[in-house]
């Protein structure tokens, strides 16, 4: 392959890099002169980074609302909290250095994220990346990017997971193991992403297993080839995936009851019952409000949490936006629609059943952070 082809174009990367990042830095220049204190799921998250390094470094995540005290699960890994201690510790390990680390782990996500909309469409690709990130951090808000609690932090880090599972599903099956480290982040971070992650990676796994599978083994050398990098991929996306999983694994086998199964137990055996289908389904239907959602971000920022506060909003224009995109699968499956083009549409049925199933099972307080 044309190695050029590999490279995005230079200046439209760095500029739409640094569009994308100059709200997050100026928000850092912002809070440099402020001081602030983190109280609560923050300061045990202070805590916890500063343990990196140590006899207690961690190998679990931040305890949750999983069981009662003092038998409190936590959530699933420790990759968050070994991500912010090296600019933890090079800052003074300072409380503001924990905002820095944030902002960092998000500029490397949109960094990596615009490189896969090259990898998809070259600038248009980046452009549309760049566009989707936009409208995705003014719908949070700097408030929310800035800072370094749990549900926040893997707000840009999921959807470099759909991108990434995009590319893989496309053909790009280097992009596994971005899905593989990226969906570990998230999903060890906040287990409302568990479910999530682990769909994706199996869909973008299942894609390049089906390509290998369906090449022949005794082809020329090009396909050859082929075949052999996405067995490579695999089992560097499996490796990848393995080695960052195994802190809460070795927790487990500590002694008494690991983390691990503390988890299992309390969600297989919830001491409420779910919310269910329906209101899964109400949950998500509000999120597809565009109306509501996406217009109300001329006038506000923020938005997005909004709409996960507010169970009065409405829900007709989310069931429009639904019908209208079964409408384009239909005609871009018609066979009007390229490869490229179904692949997103595979992509974005997955997220939508997955975020369904995952809604449905949200048992006790819907908190806006846990749709």
């Amino acid at each position: 392959m044309n190695r050029a082809r590999q490279v995005p174009d230079g200046s439209l990367y760095v500029a739409l890099l640094v569009v994308l990042a100059v709200p997050l830095i100026v928000s850092l220049i912002a809070l440099r002169s402020e001081s602030w204190h983190p109280v609560l799921d923050l300061a045990m998250t202070e805590l916890r980074v500063r343990d990196v390094g140590t006899s207690q470094t961690p190998l679990i995540g931040l305890p949750g609302r999983i069981g009662e005290l003092p038998e409190q699960g936590s959530h699933p890994g420790p990759l968050s909290f070994w991500l912010l201690a090296p600019t933890y510790h090079l800052l003074g390990q300072s409380s503001y250095a924990l905002e820095v680390g944030t902002v960092l782990i998000h500029l490397v996500v949109i960094a990596m994220a615009l490189w896969v909309g090259r990898r998809l469409g070259g600038r248009t690709g980046m452009l549309l990346v760049a566009v989707v990130l936009a409208v995705a951090m003014r719908g949070y808000g700097t408030l929310l990017l800035i800072q370094p609690w749990n549900p926040y932090l893997p707000l840009l880090a999921w959807l470099l997971v759909l991108f990434a599972t995009w590319a893989v599903v496309a053909g790009h099956h280097r992009w596994l193991v971005a899905v593989a480290a990226v969906g570990t982040l998230c999903a060890q971070t906040h287990i409302s992403y568990l479910l999530l992650c682990i769909g994706m990676f199996m869909l973008a796994a299942g894609a390049v297993l089906l390509r290998t599978l369906r090449t022949p083994k005794d082809v020329g050398d090009g396909a050859g080839a082929g075949r052999r990098e996405r067995w490579r991929s695999m089992a560097i996306a499996g490796g990848v995936g393995g080695l960052l999983w195994l802190p809460p694994v070795i927790q487990e086998f500590q002694g008494g009851e690991g983390n691990i199964s503390r988890l299992v137990s309390y969600f297989t055996s919830p001491p409420e019952e779910p919310v269910g289908f329906g209101a899964g389904f109400r949950l998500l239907v509000r999120h597809l409000n565009v109306v509501d959602g996406f217009f109300g971000l001329i006038h506000g920022s923020r938005r997005f949490m909004a709409i996960g506060l507010d169970d009065t909003s409405a829900r007709i224009p989310g069931i429009l936006v639904g019908a209208l995109w079964l409408v384009a699968v239909a005609v871009c499956f018609a066979g009007v629609g390229s490869y490229r083009l179904r692949s997103l549409h595979v992509v974005i049925a997955a997220a939508l059943v997955l975020s369904l199933a995952s809604m449905s099972r949200i048992f006790g307080t819907t908190l806006y952070y846990l749709t």
